[in-house]
C-alpha cells in the first residue's frame, strides 16, 4: 500500500473540498445571516488540514494499487463527512451536537435527506 500518495490525495480532496465553502459564505454575507464566521472559520480549518495532510507527501508519486483507491474512497467519505460537519459544530444559533452534525452532513452528502 502506498500511503503516503494516499494521505497527498487525501490532503488535496480536503483542500479542493475547502473551496466549496465559498458559495455558502457568499450566500451567508448577502443575506446577513449571522453565519459567516462559523462557515470562513471552517474553509479555514479544513484548507490549513488538507495541506497539513499534503505538505509532508507532496513528493510521494507512485502508482496506485486498487486497494490504495478504495482505501482513498473511503477514508475520503469519512474525512469529507467528518469535516463537513464543522460549519453546524462551530454555529453559535444551532447548538447542535457533534452526532447531529455529523448525521446532517452524512445527509447532506449522500443526498439522502433524512
Amino acid at each position: 500500500m502506498q500511503i503516503k500518495s494516499v494521505i497527498r490525495i487525501l490532503g488535496l480532496l480536503l483542500m479542493l473540498f475547502s473551496l466549496a465553502i465559498i458559495p455558502p459564505i457568499l450566500v451567508s454575507i448577502i443575506y446577513q445571516d449571522g453565519e459567516t464566521w462559523s462557515f470562513f472559520y471552517a474553509l479555514i480549518l479544513i484548507f490549513v488540514s488538507g495541506l497539513l495532510l499534503w505538505l509532508p507527501a507532496m513528493q510521494a508519486k507512485t502508482d496506485l494499487k486498487l486497494r490504495d483507491g478504495f482505501i482513498i474512497v473511503v477514508l475520503f467519505w469519512f474525512v469529507l463527512s467528518t469535516f463537513a460537519s464543522l460549519p453546524m459544530l462551530l454555529s453559535e444559533s444551532l447548538n447542535i451536537s457533534l452526532t447531529n452534525a455529523m448525521f446532517e452532513s452524512v445527509s447532506g452528502l449522500t443526498t439522502t435527506g433524512a
